[in-house]
């Protein structure tokens, strides 16, 4: 009588820590599902601020000192060609213009923006204008003129991009055209490097209207 009554009773306790274990995985499923969404959602909200203000920011600042000087950034002999480098000293290059030059985030120049993306891998943006005088593979069919340069573009913020730039919803069409750096690297032995690093982050080529 006693054993069976010991039985039953530690039958019950079991019952009752299952149930508990239970109740207790559906409360950390649903906390780490709310973290989950929350991260996205700070993901989003900075991919679209990197967009608007900071890439958003420089082709606005290009248009406007085309407008004021009837010339492109960094053309002095007004060739209609735009050439300022990543390294070059893009306050000297846009000087002239009526406005605030977006800001980077205090590490290699103004053109210049860290960011993590989802993965937590650490994106260093950094933009600069060119010109392209021949279609070239690396850029995409039929992407000629001044362009801006952008390095260290992840999946997320691309996705941000060619919904706020381009219509083409493609990186091979439209105004906006990227490759992955392992695509690049692939064509490139002497440029190999971190392939999980490399698989997660773009350069990206966009048409300026100038």
């Amino acid at each position: 009588m006693f054993l069976r009554w010991c039985c039953h009773r530690h039958d019950k306790m079991l019952g009752i820590t299952l149930i508990e274990m239970l109740l207790g995985l559906l409360i950390i499923g649903g906390l780490l599902g709310i973290v989950m969404v929350g991260i996205e959602l700070q993901h989003n909200a900075q991919n679209k601020k990197i967009a608007r203000v900071f890439i958003g920011g420089w082709v606005q600042a290009y248009d406007l000192y085309h407008e004021r000087t009837g010339r492109v950034p960094g053309d002095p002999s007004n060739t209609g060609r735009t050439h300022v480098p990543l390294e070059a000293a893009f306050e000297t290059q846009f000087s002239g213009i009526v406005m605030q030059l977006p800001q980077g985030d205090g590490e290699g120049g103004i053109n210049s923006y860290r960011y993590n993306d989802e993965q937590g891998y650490i994106h260093h943006l950094r933009l600069a204008f060119e010109s392209i005088s021949t279609a070239s593979e690396a850029i995409g069919v039929g992407l000629v003129g001044n362009v801006m340069r952008l390095e260290g573009v992840s999946p997320t913020l691309f996705a941000t991009l060619e919904a706020l730039l381009d219509e083409s919803l493609s990186r091979t069409q439209g105004t906006l055209r990227c490759r992955s750096i392992l695509e690049m690297d692939q064509q490139d032995p002497m440029r190999q490097r971190n392939k999980s690093q490399a698989n997660h982050s773009f350069v990206c080529w966009y048409k300026m209207r100038y």
